[in-house]
């Protein structure tokens, strides 16, 4: 019952997953809407109405087993119902809603029991797998799952006690439980595992402050590689359980981006964290969700990313959205890749021109400007959660997604008469941000404008020289006026 008392009511669809229907719709049946007042008839309706509803759950439960949950709801309800029948009529109301709320929880307590359900299943499924190979293991399951079903079929722990109960069971050594590391691993001689298959090298040990860390954990090298190849997945795994990234398309790993939340998948869509490869430290902290990856060493970037679109190719063609090597971003350290790519006016795309960047190669072969095309348009992809976003010169854009279908915009130069036009692009993978042009008074190139840029300054006009790196205002020379731009531009940072 919604009980009202002197508000507002609010109704709506609570989606608990049935009924469910393709179409997209959850339907109402037999729904009616009674108003009342304060009436002696209503609350005498109300209570049998309780009654009727609690005999029906001790029948699911009882005679046709179909609907387990803790019994102490049962007891509950037995004993407000019969304290409601003892309560003079203008009581009554505050006890009819402690009945309400009680009879609110018995779908968690359902899903609770469910919960210890599939436990039972994946125990009684290893006991017969580990019969020959493994009897003692084999002889453990079979005890836990006996023991399972005795609290499933009685209902005699609490909803708390039933999670706490799994979770004990879950995390037990003795049978193979606790948090692992699991996916595109090595094993301490270095030798590739088999993505899927569940291994205990790399567990997930409790701290006093209620994290769970595994040290050392050796990533397969994915550098270089084509298509899917080119980034290796990880995962968290609790006896059944998989444990995953939240968010599609930001679940890549990088030493900057180290930091992402995980859930238990629930459904057959799997979403493990991706990255070219790399030691790590992986802390998952239960409390908040969240899981952190701590690179150990170097991180293996790969040497180049590829621009794709309305670009020229090598022979001075037309390469309109070629999916494959043409045009390259070479690597110049810590994920920061760069290069100057010519483009030509979309007609198609209102005549910007228009790209999109990958992180996997084509191929592994070593044809420079291969024309072999990818696997896929969205394998190793990036772009802005906004498609066709246009691009300022010179302005980073962060926040990128991965594995989607996406491409940026950049403004034709209007003093340009050409057919064509170069664009400097700077794609930082470990920061996760792309940029047309530079940024002025970035004279290193790494993205930012700081005192090493003004250093800069200071040792080209010691010496008298020229360098178009440090000449930030493009006049010729590098000066006090280069010098003192840079100092402008970071104090306004």
């Amino acid at each position: 019952y919604g009980l009202v008392q002197g508000g507002e009511l609010r109704l709506g669809i609570r989606n608990t997953g049935k009924p469910w229907y393709d179409s997209g719709m959850t339907m109402w049946g037999r729904f009616k809407l009674t108003y009342c007042g304060y009436s002696e008839g209503a609350i005498i309706g109300m209570m049998d109405n309780f009654r009727s509803r609690l005999e029906a759950l001790k029948h699911a439960h009882d005679e046709q087993w179909i609907m387990y949950y803790s019994q102490s709801h049962i007891q509950n309800l037995d004993s407000l119902i019969a304290a409601a029948d003892l309560t003079p009529l203008e009581g009554k109301l505050e006890v009819i809603k402690k009945i309400n709320d009680e009879f609110n929880t018995i779908l968690d307590s359902y899903d609770a029991y469910q919960e210890l359900n599939t436990l039972l299943e994946y125990c009684n499924g290893k006991a017969d797998e580990y019969v020959e190979s493994n009897p003692e293991m084999s002889e453990a399951f079979a005890e836990v799952a006996v023991e399972i079903e005795s609290h499933y079929m009685e209902g005699d722990l609490t909803d708390e006690e039933a999670r706490n109960y799994r979770n004990q069971i879950l995390n037990d050594p003795a049978l193979g439980g606790g948090f692992y590391v699991q996916g595109d691993l090595l094993d301490a001689e270095g030798n590739k595992l088999t993505y899927g298959t569940h291994v205990n090298l790399y567990p997930m040990v409790l701290q006093d402050n209620g994290t769970y860390v595994a040290t050392g954990v050796k990533v397969q090298n994915r550098k270089n590689l084509a298509n899917s190849e080119a980034r290796a997945g990880v995962y968290v795994s609790r006896m059944d359980e998989r444990y995953e990234c939240t968010l599609a398309s930001r679940r890549f790993v990088t030493p900057t981006i180290k930091a992402h939340k995980m859930i238990l998948n629930t459904n057959d869509s799997y979403q493990d964290f991706q990255m070219v490869g790399g030691e790590y430290n992986i802390t998952y902290n239960p409390a908040d969700s969240s899981i952190v990856f701590d690179l150990i060493g170097d991180y293996p970037w790969h040497d180049n990313v590829y621009v794709v679109g309305s670009i020229i190719d090598v022979n001075g063609e037309r390469h309109r959205w070629k999916n494959d090597e043409m045009a390259s971003l070479a690597h110049k350290g810590n994920g920061l890749y760069e290069g100057t790519v010519t483009f030509f006016k979309d007609s198609v795309e209102n005549y910007y021109p228009n790209f999109t960047i990958f992180s996997c190669r084509s191929n592994t072969g070593s044809i420079e400007h291969s024309t072999a095309t990818r696997s896929g348009w969205n394998e190793g992809r990036y772009g802005s959660e906004v498609n066709k976003l246009l691009l300022e010169n010179g302005v980073p854009v962060g926040d990128l997604i991965r594995g989607s279908d996406r491409k940026w915009y950049m403004n034709w130069d209007e003093d340009n008469t050409e057919e064509t036009q170069e664009f400097t692009i700077t794609f930082d993978m470990n920061n996760g941000t792309v940029m047309v042009g530079g940024v002025k008074g970035d004279t290193n190139g790494d993205g930012e404008v700081d005192g090493i840029d003004a250093q800069a300054v200071l040792n080209v006009m010691s010496v008298d020289g020229y360098n178009e790196a440090v000449d930030v205002n493009k006049d010729g020379s590098v000066d006090g006026l280069d010098y003192q731009m840079i100092l402008n531009i970071m104090s306004a940072q």
